[in-house]
This record gives C-alpha cells, sequence and structure tokens, in this order.
C-alpha cells in the first residue's frame, strides 16, 4: 500500500517529468520554485542540473534547503532568475497582484514562467469524495482524531464565530484555494480562467496542456489504475500546466 507522501511525490514527480523537454533551452540555468514546502521538486530539479532556489512561507527542508520566504515579499534582485516555476501553489495565494508583480520583477526579460495549476476536474472529483467522507470526517473532528490541526471541539483557543466559519466551509462551501466556494473554484480553475488570468498579469502563454494523470486531494484508490489515471487525463486532467514569457513591454 502506497503511503499519502509517497503517492503525492508520485503524481508531482510525474507533472514535473511531462515538462522537462521544455527546460532544454540552454538558457535556463537558475531557477525560482515559488512554494518548494519539502524541497522534492527542487532536489529534482538540482538532480537534472539546473542551479535552484525554492521558497516557501512554511519550509520544511525534508529534501532540499528550502528558505523562508514570502512570495508576496521576494528578496532577490531584478531580472535575476531565467526561469520562475511553481506547482499547485497559485490557487492558495490570495494576493495574486502582489505575487506576479514580484515574478516579473525577479524573471529575466527572456525568462520563462511555468506553472502547474489545480483543474476544475480536480476540484469536482476532490468535492465528490468529500461529501462521500463528511461523516468520516466529521466524526474525527468531532472526537479529536483528525490529523489536522483544526477540529470542531473547543480548546479555548477559537471564538465561537471562527468555528462557525470552518464548519461552514466543511459542510457547505468547501473552498479548495482561496475563493469562497468550490462552486466558484469549478469555474476559476478552468484552463481558460486561469489563461485569462495569467494574461491579465501581462503574460503570454507559449503552452498549454493537460498534466499526465487524474486524481483528487484524498488520496482515493492511490495504488490502482495508473493506465487508466493517464488515459482519463487527456480528458479529465486533474491539473493544467502553463508555459510562458512576460508580455513584450513594447506590445503593451
Amino acid at each position: 500500500m502506497i503511503n499519502e507522501n509517497t503517492w503525492i511525490e508520485f503524481i508531482r514527480n510525474q507533472e514535473l517529468s511531462s515538462i522537462r523537454k521544455n527546460l532544454s533551452d540552454a538558457r535556463i540555468k537558475k531557477i525560482l520554485e515559488i512554494g518548494g514546502k519539502d524541497g522534492y521538486l527542487a532536489r529534482i530539479l538540482t538532480d537534472w542540473g539546473f542551479d535552484v532556489i525554492s521558497i516557501d512561507i512554511n519550509p520544511s527542508s525534508t529534501y532540499f534547503d528550502v528558505k523562508e520566504m514570502n512570495a508576496i515579499e521576494l528578496e532577490f534582485k531584478p531580472e535575476t532568475f531565467d526561469l520562475v516555476f511553481s506547482s499547485h501553489v497559485i490557487a492558495h495565494i490570495k494576493d495574486k497582484n502582489s505575487l506576479f508583480k514580484e515574478i516579473n520583477r525577479v524573471l529575466k526579460s527572456d525568462g520563462l514562467a511555468i506553472h502547474i495549476v489545480p483543474s476544475n476536474w480536480w476540484s469536482v472529483i476532490t468535492n465528490f469524495w468529500h461529501y462521500v467522507l463528511l461523516p468520516k470526517i466529521l466524526y474525527k473532528k468531532i472526537t479529536g482524531k483528525s490529523n489536522s490541526k483544526e477540529n470542531l471541539r473547543n480548546d479555548g483557543k477559537d471564538g465561537l464565530n471562527h468555528k462557525k466559519i470552518r464548519l461552514k466551509n466543511l459542510l457547505f462551501l468547501h473552498p479548495l484555494g482561496t475563493e469562497r466556494s468550490f462552486i466558484i473554484e469549478i469555474f476559476k480553475f478552468s484552463k481558460n480562467s486561469w489563461a485569462k488570468m495569467f494574461a491579465s498579469y501581462g503574460y503570454v502563454v507559449h503552452n498549454e496542456s493537460n498534466g499526465p494523470l487524474v486524481y483528487s486531494g484524498y488520496s482515493i484508490f492511490k495504488s490502482y489504475g495508473y493506465k487508466i489515471r493517464k488515459y482519463f487525463a487527456h480528458v479529465f486532467p486533474s491539473s493544467y500546466i502553463f508555459i510562458m514569457k512576460k508580455q513584450n513591454k513594447q506590445s503593451l
């Protein structure tokens, strides 16, 4: 049986491997990874021969020395990096205006930005399993057996209003990113919506593709169906991959 961490690493590895051919440009040497967390992907990129700096607001640095840094306040000089990369991070950063302003500042004028983002299909599949598993989730939270740092018991630290918001999100809204509800995310996580968002922040999308697998946020049946997951990802991918360049200022 594959444990959850191994499964997540497998998915990330598959997604990163799918863009390796796009990193063959000899000009790509120095990479900034946004939201590196444990450094798993940064370690792979380093093994491929790149000079990688990985940052995260709350790093664990299991595989790589991930620097503690806020993505909306990058501590780098302008035009430092040939490539800025992120995997399943953009959806969790609310202040996207500041985020892309900083990415644009540290990315070289001829540099690339590659972002792997969740798809609307991932949101649909994850929320399906959320409501199937909801009785079990509620039981664990009420009894304090949940792995989550937050549960529904009164620990003397949370206010009543905060508990109500968490319960409403758990039962009804269940946002997976920074939007107000999963219903909004189903539209916001579409390939077209992502493309429009990137364009609004000054990027020209050179390539957009489906991620290589179908999966949910609940790691259901993670030991089974690799070929099926890969086959259906052509139609129902759980991620999208965007490869972009900064828009030429002369065309603005």
